[in-house]
């Protein structure tokens, strides 16, 4: 199978076991006087961390949101520490995951609707 007839057979299907992933596509929109579509790769935030820098994560956003940039999600937008995870996270991060997540959805939301987040890839 192509990579085109791969697309086509799995756009839109979510990810189930037993079911392929679901695919976005996305033309990236090239502005005057540009060569080129700007794209920002943005994570390893691990929001709730103490050492997360969530001031510079957000700025990063507003700059995107200012300059109609585009992103991709590299993954590990919150920390997450559970009893069971490797390191001391869940012994010191400021927030628990439940509220991580909120604020993360709450962070990337804008992005979202203004059509310039293009994908969210999972972290480790």
């Amino acid at each position: 199978m192509n990579t085109k007839e791969f697309v086509e057979k799995n756009l839109g299907k979510d990810k189930i076991p037993g079911r392929p992933i679901r695919l976005n596509r996305v033309s990236l929109q090239v502005k005057p006087n540009k060569e080129y579509a700007e794209l920002i790769f943005w994570g390893d935030v691990h929001l709730g961390y103490p050492s997360c820098n969530i001031e510079k994560a957000k700025a990063m956003i507003e700059y995107a949101l200012d300059n109609k940039v585009y992103v991709l999600g590299m993954g590990d937008y919150i920390d997450a520490g559970l009893r069971d995870s490797v390191g001391d996270s869940v012994y010191r991060q400021k927030l628990n995951p439940q509220k991580q997540m909120e604020a993360m959805e709450k962070i990337l939301k804008p992005l979202a609707n203004e059509g310039l987040l293009i994908g969210l890839l999972s972290g480790n």
